[in-house]
């Protein structure tokens, strides 16, 4: 039984450790195109059909590799993408 609850505890060890290094990757990669001139905008899902609808709005506006989400910000390569996201949903 002792062997069990050791590898859980390691497995849910990992799990964590795996998060906090992506979230770690997200805020370094975040800071380094705001620093490039990309623009940052905190923003939260207020659920799950929000999520959909801001992401395909997202498709439907901006083109392809133009803008990326990063832990609780959308950032966008060209002001005026975020100009206008920001207009459609703050």
């Amino acid at each position: 039984m002792v062997q069990s609850d050791t590898s859980l505890m390691d497995e849910i060890l990992n799990e964590k450790i795996e998060e906090m290094t992506k979230s770690i990757d997200n805020d370094v990669m975040r800071s380094l195109l705001v620093d490039g001139g990309w623009t940052e905008i905190e923003f939260h899902y207020t659920g799950r059909d929000h999520a959909v609808d801001v992401l395909t709005w997202i498709s439907d506006h901006v083109k392809e590799n133009q803008w990326k989400r990063l832990n609780s910000y959308f950032v966008f390569r060209k002001k005026k993408d975020a100009e206008w996201f920001i207009l459609r949903w703050l």
